[in-house]
Parts: C-alpha cells; sequence; structure tokens
C-alpha cells in the first residue's frame, strides 16, 4: 500500500524520518528534509517500519541531479543528489543528535570538516556475482543482498572503474563462477583495488579456495594487459563474515602500499587497515596534533593501533608509546614503519586491545590515551582507561552512535568530554568520522 509522507529530517544509517497521520514515526530510504513523497513498506517489526520511495511529489531545493547511473540502487551511497553543503549540516546534526540521545548530553552543533566529493577512497571491495553474461563486479542494493554493477562510481580513485571493468573482462576469459554462501559452489567473492598517494595501485582478488588452477594464467594476462596495477594478491578466505581477511600470496610486485603524510612513511600490507579517504586522515592527524600542542609528552597508549597511523606519526611527541594491535599483520607493518621512520620508543603489543585494557587496568599509566575502534566502539570496558590515569583520551570513531554510548560510560566514571569534531570521511554517504576529547577529572 502507498502511501504519503512529509520527510522531517535525516536520521543514522542513511535514512530519513516521517510520520503516518497518527503520528506514529517511520523510517524511510531516500527523501530529504521538506519533501512530500509517495513511499511504499518493505519492512515492519514491532517497533520499527522500513519505507522506500516510489514518487517525488515535492521536491527540496538542495536536491540536484544524482553524479552516477547506479544511484539511488546502488548502496555506495546514501545522499549523492544532495548538496554537499545539505549532507555536512545534517552529519553535524546526526553526530549531536546521538549524544543527546545516547549519552544524554547537549553538546554545540560540531564542525564537520569537508573533504573532496568525488574519487575520494584510496580502497574499493567489489563484491563477485554471477549473471548469464558470467561473473560481475559490484556492490549491494541499497537495503538488500542483491548485487548491483556499478555504472560510472564516483566515490572510488578516478582510475578504479577502468580497472574494474578490465579485470572483470580477464576473469571472464576463463568462464569463472563466484561463490555462492546458500550453494557452496563457485570461488570467487571479492576485488579490492587499493591506491597509495603515491601513485601505487594494488588488486587483490578474494577467494573461497586457497588456490584455483587458472590463477597463475589470470596473473600472468593481468601482469601483461594492466602494467598500471603495480601490485596483484591473492586472498585465501574461508569466512563469510570478513572480506578482507585471512592468508595471502604476492603473485606479483612489492606486495604492499606505500603512503606519506607530511614526513611520515607508512607500508601497507593488503589486507591491513589503512584510513580510507588520505585527505581527511591527514587533517585528523593534524587536529589531533594541534590538541596536544606536540610538545614533548611522556607516554601515549594507542588502542587498535593497525599499522602504526597514529603511532609513527606521534612518535617524537612522546618519549614511550605503547601499540595495541591484534592483527599479525598489522603488528609487523607497524614494526617495520617504526624502524622505517627511525623511531624506537614504540614498544608494539600484539594483543586484543579489550583485553589489554582489562588485563592492565591499574598497572601502568599513560598522559594520553588514542583509540580508534572498530564500528562495535569499546562498550563499557572503556570505563577501566580511567584507571591508567591519562590527563587526555583522544577517541576517533566511524560511528557516532557507539561513540555516544561510550561516551556515556566515560562519564560514568568521572571523566568529562571537551570537545567533538566532524571529519567528512565518507563524502556522499551518511557516514561521518568523529574525534572526541576527554579530560580525566
Amino acid at each position: 500500500m502507498v502511501q504519503t509522507f512529509t520527510v522531517e529530517k535525516l536520521v543514522a544509517g542513511g535514512l530519513s524520518l516521517a510520520r503516518t497521520q497518527e503520528g506514529k514515526i517511520v523510517f524511510i530510504i531516500g527523501g530529504y528534509p521538506g519533501e512530500q513523497i509517495e513511499a511504499v513498506r518493505i519492512n515492519r517489526k514491532r517497533d520499527f517500519e522500513l519505507w522506500k520511495p516510489t514518487k517525488i511529489l515535492k521536491s527540496s531545493p538542495y536536491r540536484r541531479e544524482r553524479l552516477c547511473e547506479s544511484f539511488p540502487r546502488c548502496g555506495g551511497c546514501d545522499w549523492q543528489d544532495l548538496m554537499y553543503d545539505q549532507q555536512l549540516k545534517w552529519k553535524a546534526k546526526i553526530i549531536q543528535e546521538q549524544f543527546k540521545r545516547l549519552a544524554k548530553i547537549d553538546i554545540p552543533l560540531p564542525e564537520v570538516v569537508p573533504s573532496k566529493e568525488m574519487h575520494y577512497r584510496n580502497k574499493v571491495e567489489y563484491v563477485a556475482f554471477n549473471t548469464p553474461n558470467g561473473i560481475k563486479l559490484g556492490f549491494k542494493e541499497k537495503a538488500s543482498v542483491k548485487p548491483v554493477e556499478p555504472q560510472g562510481c564516483v566515490i572510488g580513485d578516478i582510475v578504479f572503474e577502468d580497472l574494474r571493468i578490465k579485470i572483470q573482462r580477464v576473469l571472464n576469459e576463463f568462464r569463472l563462477k563466484a561463490y555462492d554462501p546458500e550453494r557452496g559452489t563457485g570461488n570467487l567473492k571479492h576485488l579490492v583495488l587499493r591506491k597509495s598517494s603515491s601513485g601505487e595501485s594494488m588488486a587483490i582478488l578474494i577467494g573461497k579456495k586457497s588456490e584455483f588452477p587458472e590463477l597463475k594464467t589470470i596473473t600472468n594476462l593481468l601482469k601483461q594487459k594492466l602494467p598500471q596495477i603495480d601490485s596483484f594478491v591473492y586472498v585465501h578466505n574461508s569466512r563469510d563474515n570478513i572480506n578482507l581477511r585471512g592468508p595471502y600470496r604476492v603473485l606479483y610486485g612489492e606486495g604492499v602500499l606505500t603512503e606519506k603524510i607530511d614526513d611520515i612513511l607508512y607500508q601497507v600490507p593488503p589486507t591491513s587497515f589503512f584510513q580510507v579517504n588520505t585527505f581527511i586522515a591527514r587533517e585528523i592527524l593534524h587536529y589531533i596534533a594541534e590538541t596536544i600542542e606536540f610538545e614533548k609528552r611522556e607516554s601515549l597508549l594507542d588502542l587498535f593501533a593497525g599499522v602504526g597511523f597514529f603511532s609513527v606519526f606521534f612518535g617524537k611527541a612522546f618519549d614511550r608509546i605503547t601499540a595495541v594491535e591484534s592483527s599479525g599483520v598489522s603488528v609487523k607493518a607497524l614494526e617495520a614503519n617504526a624502524r622505517i621512520n627511525q623511531l624506537n620508543n614504540i614498544e608494539v603489543i600484539k594483543e586484543d586491545a579489550l583485553n589489554y585494557v582489562r588485563k592492565n587496568k591499574g598497572k601502568h599509566q599513560y598522559e594520553v590515551i588514542l583509540l580508534d575502534p572498530p564500528r562495535s566502539g569499546m562498550g563499557k570496558t572503556i570505563s577501566l582507561l580511567k584507571s591508567f590515569k591519562p590527563k587526555l583520551i583522544i577517541y576517533v570513531s566511524c560511528d557516532p552512535a557507539t561513540l555516544a554510548r561510550d561516551t556515556r560510560y566515560l562519564m560514568e566514571s568521572n571523566v568529562e568530554i571537551t570537545r567533538v569534531k566532524g571529519f567528512d570521511m565518507f563524502p556522499l554517504t551518511h557516514h561521518v568520522e568523529t574525534v572526541a576529547l576527554f579530560r580525566n577529572l
């Protein structure tokens, strides 16, 4: 049944909020504030209704032409046809609302540092799927597991679309099949393209099997036909819940990308995390540098340290640094990055960050604690950070909701929030990076 709604506002998750004639709140995949739209319900739960627009009756003055042919079907973007200044405005409001709803505090409307809008991602993950015309490499539809092949994607580096199409063409010379998790058939799962700010590029093919007979010939063809790819890597991933994980083989090239931010060099292995928007990553580093004033401080605890993005950049600002990271691949890269940048004051600990905090509460002291956890955040374990007696806690988050929740736990342990700032790491989507600063009372 089709109903007419007037959109009130944008909310977390890339959705808009409206109300029925009876005043019941519903969430809509699409639509901008002030618009009148017709929509059809696609999901109904006891406390949640999800609707999909079928027709725009009254359009927002801030709506613009879409930037690629796959929008809005493709799930890669949420707000592609919304003017960029409005995207920033609503990201700031969503951060503010999440703090009010989950942390139970009112914060001033935060600034959100802008990015370039298009071709900002240095890494894009494509899902492989079967069609009557062979394998396609693309994304998932919005609010669906159905795949869609992009038509002129604008969020990845400008060379990625051309590389995706050409690699797809090579794969289809061998009549390969994409992995089907329901039937357990096929092999190819994903293609990941990465590019560094220095111009190096890497293609990563991910498969369910450890080996398949066509791989050697595919490698030779890619090396011959696509010399712009500096490294080609095959990842054996037997798990269905994580994409870029598992043992890997470098089929040609160096097998690492070199990133440079200011005068700091990073080597990034194929399966290691690195911030996807290098420009905004630099802005975050500079903001934190201003926060700690880059005067020589005594000690830093870097939780979820990755390849040393923060530890290495701030290596000269501290007498000693403890960097905690659970991934063995990233730990090796972190140690290498410390050596490359001639730092000998970083102690690297291979351990889950939450376990480290629980085991060592009250045993050590750190002047500054910096954490950049996954989307799930730290939960109640974050309240134990106070036992390390930090003067400053810096929380870098890719999810305002878990940041706000963890803020509540910190405040319950008598830690005060002093500043919140947004960084538009992911233009054209609802996602936003947020940096929150806390002071130990």
